[in-house]
């Protein structure tokens, strides 16, 4: 698994479409790109994230509970690099 912060931003949005190719959609790749990275996150991770069959996806006990988890984590880096962002764009509004 290459890139965590990106298998989480793909679980969470999987977790809440419930649909691997509105997943997909929404995040520009095709469907197999999520059932890969999802499947390698769950090996990662020793547990099933998600249940599935052809007709329904839901998520696993351990998927509920690793959701809040992988959403704090999410906001939380996203607070740090808007924050950053924010500061530097003030420092440079102060020095002009």
């Amino acid at each position: 698994m290459k890139n965590r912060f990106e298998s989480l931003k793909i679980f969470c949005s999987l977790a809440e479409t419930l649909q691997f190719k509105e997943t997909a959609n929404r995040l520009a790749v095709s469907p197999p790109v999520i059932t890969r990275i999802i499947a390698e996150l769950e090996d990662y991770l020793g547990e099933p994230l998600f249940q599935r069959n052809t007709r329904q996806v839901r998520l696993t006990d351990f998927g509920e509970q690793f959701l809040p988890e992988a959403q704090a984590l999410l906001a939380q880096s996203e607070r740090l690099f808007i924050s950053r962002k924010q500061q530097i764009g003030r420092a440079s509004c102060r020095e002009r």
